[in-house]
């Protein structure tokens, strides 16, 4: 069963690793800023509290018990701990700093931002590591309020108290077919667009949705279409797949289409036959925002690695190395 800390005056682990560090009361006090009787009176309550007397009592200073030197072990790591959480680092150096963060940020901040962030970061902070979480449609709050993830790539600003959002980058859609694609050639229609297949992705998994409502509802709506397989585009569903990296060797080995952002589709046509087309309609911009729990605006790292992802996205434009006809 557990000891009820309440049931103990937790000020008494400074004073005892005042005590271990410099071996007489007169000294520990000084380090802390206790007098000798307010130090001595402290030994007592903490020899009560641990059923040992900790202290011998030599000609000069003190001799640590057994449990002394196995109590200080664990105390002066604690303590160690909590000063560095409560304390500003001041003299952070992010050469040596040891962290991991959790970006949401799913294909797009795979494939745009992710190799140039670790290149940035390979030189002035190799032991900073991240993970990219999937980009799932709502629940962005409750999953980033308090903490659990640091930052998410999002495709619209958020209206919460407890989130804080940066536009960091701008992109837009684009439709991308093979290059010897039997019907279309440098441009698309609206008609044609309607009138081919085409690879989307599973909802649930790419947070399409988001760039579904930025273009919004334009040529015919979907409930008024013949069909289960014509989504909210007007697309002519052909097949579903999970990440946008996987339509490339679809639309490589058919006539289908898909929809994707060019910075995407660019880095994608670096090592594929394809063609990138203008939307068929007039769209605004696919404007990328940076989100971040605000109870994190004070942690100084967090700060860091904010300012490291914004570098990222100004210098992301780096074609991708895997060839994916393959």
């Amino acid at each position: 069963m557990k000891r009820n800390l309440r049931s103990i005056d937790l000020n008494l682990l400074p004073v005892f690793e005042a005590i271990m560090e410099h071996g007489q009361l007169g000294k520990a006090g000084e380090c802390i800023g206790m007098s000798p009787p307010a130090m001595s009176a402290a030994l007592q309550r903490l020899r009560h509290t641990v059923g040992d007397e900790l202290f011998i009592r030599r000609r000069i200073g003190f001799l640590p018990t057994p449990r002394a030197e196995r109590l200080h072990a664990t105390v002066s790591e604690a303590l160690r701990q909590i000063r560095e959480e409560i304390e500003e680092k001041v003299d952070f150096d992010p050469f040596v700093e040891k962290r991991n963060f959790n970006i949401i940020g799913g294909d797009y901040a795979d494939i745009i931002f992710l190799g140039s962030l670790l290149n940035h970061l390979e030189s002035i902070s190799p032991n900073i590591t991240v993970e990219i979480c999937p980009l799932e449609v709502g629940g962005l709050e409750s999953k980033m309020k308090h903490g659990a993830v640091d930052f998410a790539l999002y495709y619209q600003p958020v209206d919460s108290k407890e989130l804080q959002a940066e536009h960091i980058a701008s992109d837009r859609l684009v439709v991308v077919t093979k290059n010897n694609h039997p019907r279309i050639r440098r441009e698309i229609s609206l008609e044609q667009f309607n009138a081919e297949r085409h690879v989307t992705l599973h909802q649930n998994t790419s947070g399409l949705t988001h760039l579904e409502n930025h273009v919004g509802e334009w040529g015919d709506n979907s409930s008024q279409r013949v069909g289960a397989q014509v989504d909210q585009l007007g697309r002519k569903v052909a097949v579903r797949v999970s990440h946008f990296q996987n339509m490339i060797p679809v639309v490589l080995n058919t006539n289908y289409l898909c929809t994707m952002p060019e910075g995407m589709a660019q880095q994608f046509a670096a090592h594929n036959p394809i063609q990138i087309l203008p939307f068929p309609v007039p769209i605004a911009p696919l404007e990328i925002y940076l989100v971040w729990p605000r109870i994190c605006n004070s942690d100084i790292v967090h700060r860091w690695l904010r300012q490291q992802l914004k570098i990222a996205s100004n210098t992301s434009k780096e074609p991708i190395s895997a060839d994916l006809a393959s």
